[in-house]
């Protein structure tokens, strides 16, 4: 089989769908002996392996700066000439006319739940795109059960034309308590709260910076607030309520976007790790703190109790008070801090790429025996 994957989030920092792509097509490499790979984006990107199996068609510079155009415009037309069998869209949006069966990836709903959080382009990207590309799709992947029941209530789609394909993490990813690297790298010198993820509104790190600064006055005022993401969008507010709280020097270090080495040793040596997000369609940060050996205190809304489980300590992120009980509970709480671990290393054993990978090439290999596209929809 002839399997074509729009590759394009390989070529960017490798966080969010990008980190999804990389730990399946590392996995699938592994597993499967046997299809033949393409993989389409409009720049150039690394793979972390070689093969003969595998093959990188990257569009030309005119396309570098916009990846929609290469998908709607280029791709097709190398998709065609590679006689793809089977293409897997990996964000949410497929190219359109292909001969060929197509399987989608639908990562979360952002665009019609929090619309006002995502940056022009990419809303209307989506608005144009997304949907339509989910009438054309002949089957679909979801990254939980809560995208999947999405999925269902805004297009009616039938449920056994999904799968659900869970996220994994990385064999790599586990406790590294060098705490000097840590202090002398990033100025951190004293017990942190981590959060991780880019700084835009449906982040809702704004929610715990208030919480944070109640904290402070309220129990520790030595305690720090470490940031690790990408500067992101729309994040005016955020810092405008920083410099009104008037923290001390160094009381929130915002350190952007590191290397994979560093936020493991950042995790490890976090005294907590809060994930107070609006909405995720998996959210990768809480397992990654979990397989650090770090407690995770994460939001109540969306996928997060679904992939979370029993292993952290949930929170209304919309109330301020709930986020501030919470870090007073597991900061001062040494058995439950030790609940939450252990729950959390084995919850993270449930999350393997070579477990998605497999449930991703069953998928393949049976698209050609799925039903047309007219009649995935409900009557």
């Amino acid at each position: 089989m002839r399997i074509g994957i729009d590759a394009r989030p390989l070529s960017s920092q490798r966080s969010g769908i990008g980190r999804y792509l990389y730990g399946l097509i590392n996995a699938l490499e592994e597993i499967d002996k046997q299809n033949e790979y393409f993989l389409y984006s409009h720049k150039e990107f690394s793979l972390p392996f070689k093969n003969l199996r595998w093959h990188k068609r990257v569009g030309s510079k005119f396309f570098s700066k916009i990846g929609t155009l290469y998908l709607l415009l280029a791709m097709p037309r190398q998709i065609k000439k590679d006689q793809i069998d089977v293409f897997w869209g990996t964000q949410n949006i497929l190219p359109f006319f292909l001969p060929c069966k197509k399987i989608l990836t639908v990562h979360d709903f952002v665009w019609r739940f929090f619309p006002k959080t995502m940056t022009f382009y990419n809303l209307y990207v989506n608005r144009l795109f997304a949907g339509k590309s989910i009438q054309i799709s002949d089957c679909f992947m979801a990254v939980s059960q809560s995208t999947a029941d999405d999925l269902i209530r805004l297009f009616n789609i039938k449920r056994d034309c999904i799968s659900v394909v869970h996220n994994g993490i990385e064999l790599s990813f586990g406790a590294t308590r060098r705490r000097n690297l840590i202090e002398g790298k990033f100025n951190i010198s004293c017990k942190y709260i981590l959060t991780v993820g880019t700084i835009e509104p449906r982040k809702n790190i704004i929610s715990l910076v208030k919480a944070f600064k109640k904290y402070q006055e309220r129990v520790d005022s030595e305690v720090q607030l470490v940031v690790v993401g990408a500067r992101g969008w729309a994040n005016s507010s955020l810092f405008d309520t920083i410099r009104k709280f008037n923290f001390k020097d160094d009381a929130i270090r915002f350190l952007g976007h590191i290397s994979d080495d560093d936020l493991k040793r950042l995790y490890s040596s976090a005294e907590v790790f809060v994930f107070p997000s609006l909405y995720e369609g998996f959210g990768f940060p809480p397992l990654e703190a979990m397989a650090c050996g770090c407690p995770v205190i994460v939001s109540n809304t969306s996928s997060m109790p679904e992939v979370c489980g029993d292993a952290a300590f949930y929170i209304n992120p919309y109330d301020i008070e709930n986020i501030v009980n919470a870090l007073n509970s597991v900061l001062s709480n040494q058995n439950l801090r030790n609940l939450l671990i252990e729950k959390g290393l084995n919850r993270v054993k449930l999350f393997t790429w070579e477990e998605s990978a497999q449930k991703v090439l069953d998928l393949f290999n049976s698209v050609h025996n799925l039903p047309k596209v007219d009649e995935l929809v409900n009557t």
